[in-house]
């Protein structure tokens, strides 16, 4: 007879490596123990309800898994601890899977080993072995045991980079590489030793975000690093066949996608001259553009993109409907966003409830650059009412479009809306009035048929501070560092696409931003709605904002200002809060030296014709454990839960903090309040902001929302002089229990791209 009584003593289990060892429980006991020393938590109870199934061949990884699961699912308001402790479980896991022990190996064996199997860039190499060993030196491995479990583990399955299944990296190692990989091609070694130095200091201190391109690419052989394009559709033929391949292209790059098409025509609209035939209108443009961007996938989903008209397009009707889940495949582009450009004077007429014209493009030259300009506007407006023929134009009541578009954007909660007005004054001298997929950024880019000058490509090349971890006293160097960085990530980047090449190499156009608003405001014990908090904020974000241009004067004077800086207001001696009309919500007095800092540009002009923009900060407010962009967050506590694991997030500095934040869903939160907030920011940004409008059914008596009230929150956010509003995030009784919105299901851009 066989025996098959098993005890402990004899059963084994199988390591990472496929070694077999004895089962001890005294080490799950050991590393569990390691794990919460000096929490506040309990590590007998994450080994008794980690429900670990021992057997005869177990594996250990398995073990660590459930082990790190238990303390995952004890976070909670009451015990937040465990998110520390889930972290330093999960950052055994990863040092066990890199380094085959829980000790980091030699940084300067591991860079060389990488690069000669080629997950790394050869570039890492330009580096000496001396400069290697001391930057290995300076790695603080330790600070990831202080990295609560949500920001690790995004870490762990975003950033980190896996070969055969397996990563081979820990997040200390890539906070030293991705400057070093930046730096790399510096001639003046001294300068870059210093760089790298400080570029490591901010990352693992979580004082900067970066976006997605830079933190999967940089230190690896693929070297594209731009976020998101923008793209001019343009009006004929070749120019549109052309648009659509560089979606493709774009799309192909992990770019997400801004694509203008304000100029396609409309239905009807005659083609040449004489016509020949009829245009077929947006619909079929449409969805072949949607075709191109779901055509290649980014690692693992599809492109993204978002379309922009303005409000007197002859099919403007049409385009805000197209997210709309009533109709049909045949009539709905549902996986592209769409934009739509309102100016004051719509509004106005709107609000009158009169008539106006919508019109084929090709009928009202002038029309759309004029948009911003009220005045300009309405006199070429009252000339194609009158010289239009009635086959090329449409009249509707404006304030029953109105309705639809706000309509379509409450239910849909993507049909995003560009203040016009506010929007032209960027830091470009021409009229701008697209934007990006997340709408924070406007840059100029010209159809690829060459019709409009030069085919370019718009391009948003990111970075952020983030202020729940920087000091007024930090923000000089943190400025300063962002912009050298992003500066040599310009010239270290490859290029695939020439329109976007030549944007980035001629405009150079950085959109440096914040993060962890309301974190910040909770750490200082400010609310949001306080001439306090505004007032806060605005000497951040002059600070900000002035030492981003100090430092891109700095390295014009070095280097020379961009090759089309004489295309912005900077080179008139202008900065973006000349062009902004102060509110009585921002009306606070300027701090900083802006006559010497005029002075200088006029003389040495600026190596970057933008400087500023604050993306949505979606993913890297996991890693950075801080708040997202300018957000406030939903609930103190959030769960995000997949088919593997549940992940618990706290918001940053809740033991000490918790009771100074502001949620979204809250009675103390309200939009009104946060667009004056936010104000102060707008004022010192040359581009725009990807600010979301939150809109609560529950606080109404009826639980519906009403136009009357979005309506209201849209005016004051146009006269507070803010630029765009991305979502529409809603809260009903039929999402309430698990308080999703329209943006939290997807983080920032789609693409993942963007979200800095």
């Amino acid at each position: 007879m066989v025996d098959t009584h098993i005890t402990l003593d004899s059963l084994h289990i199988v390591k990472n490596s496929g070694e077999q060892e004895p089962f001890l429980p005294e080490k799950i006991h050991a590393h569990v123990r390691k794990a919460c020393e000096g929490l506040a938590v309990l590590h007998a109870s994450i080994i008794m309800d980690a429900r670990l199934k021992i057997f005869d061949g177990a594996r250990s990884s398995d073990i660590q898994n459930m082990l790190i699961q238990s303390a995952a699912e004890k976070i909670s308001e009451m015990t937040p601890d465990y998110e520390i402790a889930a972290g330093r479980l999960l950052n055994q896991k990863i040092r066990k899977e890199v380094f085959g022990q829980y000790e980091p190996r030699e940084f300067c064996t591991e860079v060389q080993e990488r690069v000669r199997k080629g997950y790394y860039t050869g570039e890492l190499l330009n580096y000496s072995e001396e400069e290697l060993r001391a930057f290995g030196r300076l790695i603080d491995y330790n600070l990831d045991n202080e990295t609560p479990y949500s920001a690790l583990s995004q870490m762990y399955s975003k950033y980190l980079i896996r070969h055969g299944g397996k990563i081979i990296e820990v997040p200390q190692e890539i906070y030293m590489l991705i400057p070093m990989a930046i730096f790399a091609g510096m001639p003046d070694q001294a300068r870059r030793s210093e760089l790298v130095r400080t570029g490591y200091e901010l990352l693992s201190q979580r004082k900067i975000a970066l976006p997605t391109p830079i933190m999967n690419g940089a230190r690896t052989p693929y070297h594209r690093y731009i976020s998101c394009n923008l793209i001019h559709a343009g009006d004929s033929t070749r120019s549109l066949s052309l648009a659509t391949a560089k979606i493709m292209e774009c799309t192909a790059a992990k770019s997400g996608i801004g694509l203008n098409a304000s100029q396609i025509r409309g239905i009807g609209a005659d083609i040449g001259k004489p016509a020949r035939m009829q245009h077929s209108g947006i619909l079929p443009l449409m969805k072949t553009f949607e075709a191109a961007v779901g055509s290649l996938t980014q690692v693992s989903r599809s492109g993204s993109a978002n379309i922009t008209i303005p409000f007197f397009h002859y099919e403007a009707e049409l385009f805000c409907q197209l997210g709309d889940s009533r109709g049909s495949l045949e009539n709905r582009t549902r996986h592209v966003d769409q934009t739509i450009i309102i100016n004051r004077w719509f509004l106005h007429k709107a609000l009158a409830h009169e008539d106006i014209y919508l019109f084929h493009m090709n009928e009202v030259p002038g029309l759309y650059e004029a948009l911003g300009f009220e005045e300009q506007f309405d006199a070429l407006y009252r000339r194609f009412a009158e010289s239009v023929g009635e086959q090329h134009k449409k009249r509707v009541n404006a304030w029953d479009l109105l309705s639809l578009i706000l309509f379509e954007r409450s239910i849909t909660g993507r049909v995003y809306l560009c203040f016009a007005d506010n929007f032209v004054k960027s830091s470009f001298r021409e009229p701008l009035y697209f934007t990006n997929l997340c709408t924070e950024i406007s840059l100029p880019a010209r159809p690829l048929d060459g019709s409009q000058g030069t085919p370019e490509i718009g391009c948003c090349i990111l970075g952020n501070m983030n202020l729940g971890y920087c000091s007024k006293e930090e923000i000089p160097r943190v400025a300063s560092f962002l912009v050298n960085f992003l500066e040599q990530l310009i010239d270290a980047s490859e290029y695939s696409i020439p329109e976007v090449e030549y944007a980035a190499r001629n405009r150079r156009t950085l959109g440096i931003g914040i993060s962890n608003l309301f974190g910040y405001l909770a750490k200082s014990h400010l609310r949001y709605n306080t001439p306090e908090a505004r007032r806060h904020v605005h000497e951040i974000m002059e600070s900000f904002y002035y030492h981003l241009l100090r430092a891109s004067c700095d390295l014009a004077r070095e280097k020379g200002p961009c090759p089309l800086f004489h295309e912005t207001i900077y080179a008139d001696g202008q900065v973006v809060f000349d062009r902004y009309t102060p509110n009585a919500f921002n009306n606070f007095p300027l701090l900083c030296d802006w006559d010497a800092l005029r002075a200088d540009i006029k003389c040495y002009g600026l190596r970057h014709s933008t400087l500023c923009a604050i993306p949505p900060a979606s993913n890297s407010s996991k890693p950075s454990n801080s708040t997202a962009g300018v957000e406030p967050p939903r609930e103190l506590v959030t769960i995000k839960a997949d088919k593997a694991t549940t992940i618990k997030q706290l918001v940053p500095y809740y033991k000490t903090s918790r009771e100074f934040y502001t949620t979204a869903w809250s009675d103390d939160f309200n939009n009104t309040d946060y667009f004056r907030l936010i104000s102060c920011i707008q004022k010192f940004v040359d581009q725009s902001i990807s600010l979301n409008q939150y809109s609560n059914a529950l606080r109404n008596p009826d639980r519906q929302l009403h136009l009357a009230d979005i309506l209201g929150e849209i005016i004051t956010c146009f006269n507070l002089g803010i630029k765009t509003l991305y979502y529409q995030n809603f809260l009903s009784s039929e999402n309430a229990d698990g308080l999703q919105t329209a943006s939290e299901h997807h983080e920032g851009c789609t693409s993942g791209a963007c979200s800095v």
